[in-house]
C-alpha cells in the first residue's frame, strides 16, 4: 500500500516538473523549449520567451512578460522548413534551427532577440 503511494506521488511530482521545467529555464536562459503536448499537432517546436517592456515598476525595474511563441523559417538551401531545437553534442545548451528535410546537415545559430542566424554546417 505504501508503495502505490508512493509511486503515486512520484508520477505526480514528475508530471508537475514536466510542466514547470520550461517556464523555469526562461528564468536562465530568456528562452525555452516547450513540450510537444503544449503544441498544435501540426507544430513541430514552440518556445516560451520572456520579453522585457518598454514599462517600468514602481522600483524602477523593467517589467518583463512571458510569451509562447514558435518560429519558423525556409531553410536557405533546400527550402525545407526549419524549426528551433535544443542542440546536441559541441553546441550543447543552445537553441539552433534544423531543417526538416536534413536536420543533421542543415544547422543554423539562433538568436531569439535579432531574429537572426547563420549557417553553422
Amino acid at each position: 500500500m505504501y508503495l502505490l503511494g508512493y509511486l503515486s506521488l512520484v508520477a505526480l511530482f514528475t508530471f508537475i516538473y514536466y510542466i514547470i521545467k520550461p517556464f523555469y529555464l526562461t528564468l536562465d536562459n530568456s528562452i525555452a523549449i516547450i513540450s510537444n503536448w503544449m503544441l498544435r499537432i501540426s507544430q513541430r517546436s514552440g518556445q516560451v520567451e520572456m520579453h522585457y517592456l518598454d514599462e517600468k515598476d514602481s522600483e524602477g525595474f523593467p517589467l518583463r512578460e512571458i510569451r509562447l511563441s514558435i518560429y519558423s523559417a525556409k531553410c536557405p538551401i533546400c527550402e525545407g522548413s526549419v524549426y528551433i531545437d535544443n542542440s546536441k553534442n559541441e553546441l550543447k545548451g543552445r537553441l539552433v534551427g534544423k531543417c526538416s528535410k536534413a536536420q543533421t546537415a542543415h544547422i543554423f545559430s539562433f538568436d531569439h532577440i535579432t531574429k537572426k542566424g547563420s549557417y553553422l554546417r
